[in-house]
């Protein structure tokens, strides 16, 4: 054998080892879901009903239930799954989180419970829950969300003036410093 071949075939085998790996790792990305993890509440049809549940109530504490349920499974972090338990932690930080796998998305349905909760609350004059709920929805970011932002926006608006004209107590000053920078961007 001459240097050349040599040097040659340590190129493949470098090659081959490194496709080799990519394949692994691209094989851990696309993993099935264990069909043992329990989803409860964050299945489709679990978050579904919930949110058919806050779409049609018209009881203010029903619907806080409802939105407080679908925020909390929005915001729950995809964990425990076995999609990364096998892998040094090294290249944990090259992997990403599993695609959300559901027909719809998760934080559109907190985010619109949420929304409706607030108006309904506002319609009903309860002002702090109406705060609150608005407020929920301007966490959310607004790239992703944009009609539901301006609606809380629009809410917290419509809130400061009903508050106003109704002497109510002035809210919380974080309701004055969403109001302050809703002014703002419009």
């Amino acid at each position: 054998m001459n240097a050349d071949s040599i040097k040659t075939g340590i190129k493949v085998g470098k090659v081959g080892w490194l496709l080799g790996a990519l394949l692994i790792l691209a094989g851990c990305q696309t993993s099935p879901v264990p069909k043992s993890v329990a989803l409860d509440d964050t299945s489709f049809m679990g978050m579904w009903t919930t949110y058919r549940h806050c779409e049609a109530a018209s009881d203010l504490d029903t619907m806080l239930l409802d939105a407080r349920k679908l925020e909390r499974v929005a915001h729950q972090p995809v964990i425990g799954m076995g999609h990364d338990m096998l892998l040094p932690q090294v290249m944990k930080r090259w992997v990403s989180e599993p695609a959300n796998r559901l027909a719809v998305d998760p934080k559109a349905m907190a985010v619109a419970c949420s929304l409706r909760t607030g108006q309904s609350a506002l319609s009903a004059g309860n002002y702090e829950l109406a705060d609150e709920m608005f407020q929920a929805v301007l966490t959310y970011p607004e790239g992703m969300y944009p009609y539901y932002i301006h609606q809380a926006r629009q809410g917290l608006t419509r809130l400061n003036i009903e508050a106003n004209t109704s002497d109510k107590t002035a809210l919380s000053s974080s309701f004055t410093a969403i109001l302050a920078a809703t002014a703002s961007k419009n």
